[in-house]
């Protein structure tokens, strides 16, 4: 089954959020395994939303894994979005503008070029020797921010993005009918 790119990208994320969950939960398992999932179901929300609004080709969005910063921007100009926070525009950017240093550090955790070092994914160098394992790694300048009415936040955003059909519609990710 083939579907329109926002459409897919919306898809794969659903199914990621549901894994990241199910990990979440699980007592034993490190941050590292759930973050790293967290990343790609931010990721590829943004990505649905951008694609929907013709805002990047697929190529651009291909390349780049920072996106979620980039689709809460579009949220304050979207009535149907500040109705479901019920806040106004201004209002709006200021909550996006209090999570942005944690949706930073989150969509830092993809390693590659603009990253050498923490990641969810792959070990790095310690400056003083060895490598850190991301299995082994605490990531409490995020963990302890998702327990939070700051990560609460986030991830309401991230849920209404992944599940609310008005928000779908509203940026053209289906049609109303």
């Amino acid at each position: 089954m083939t579907l329109p790119l926002a459409q897919a990208f919306l898809e794969q994320a659903k199914t990621d959020y549901s894994t990241f969950e199910t990990i979440r939960k699980i007592a034993d398992q490190p941050p590292s395994q759930w973050l790293h999932l967290l990343q790609m179901v931010l990721e590829k929300t943004a990505k649905a939303y951008l694609a929907a609004g013709n805002n990047e080709d697929y190529e651009t969005l291909r390349r780049s894994h920072r996106a979620f910063r980039r689709f809460t921007h579009t949220l304050p100009r979207n009535q149907g979005v500040r109705d479901s926070f019920n806040m106004n525009p201004h209002q709006l950017r200021q909550h996006i503008k209090n999570l942005e240093t944690l949706i930073d550090e989150i969509e830092r955790l993809v390693p590659g070029q603009d990253n050498q070092g923490v990641t969810a994914e792959y070990p790095w160098p310690n400056p003083r020797g060895g490598f850190y394992t991301p299995c082994q790694y605490g990531y409490d300048n995020i963990v302890s921010v998702l327990n939070t009415a700051r990560g609460r936040s986030l991830l309401l955003i991230l849920t209404r993005g992944l599940n609310d059909t008005r928000w779908h519609i509203a940026f053209g990710i289906i049609s109303p009918h």
